[in-house]
């Protein structure tokens, strides 16, 4: 099914309309690109995602998607200071 999309759309208001349209449960679906099999980023929009006009992206079931509410592994940051100086650091659910 095709879904309207404007440059500035995000890849996450795609996924929603696509999961309306089939009735499909957004929280465990993610998108894929049909050609390159790679997940998409969700928070990007159309415009920065590099996809083609007329893409073929496929609505798949996200194992990387873990449910709201669950543990899931901490974050690693890094920031890169004026200075050159680089700082890295661990968050987890409790940061």
């Amino acid at each position: 099914e095709k879904v309207p999309v404007a440059p500035n759309t995000t890849l996450r208001e795609v996924l929603s309309a696509a999961c309306a349209k089939r009735g499909l449960d957004v929280a465990t679906r993610g998108l894929r690109h049909g050609r390159t099999r790679k997940h998409l980023d969700l928070s990007i929009t159309f415009r920065l995602s590099g996809l083609d006009n007329n893409a073929l992206i496929e609505v798949v079931e996200d194992g990387h998607t873990a449910p709201r509410g669950s543990s899931q592994a901490p974050c690693r940051v890094a920031v890169q200071l004026e200075s050159g100086d680089r700082r890295t650091g661990s968050l987890g659910d409790e940061s």
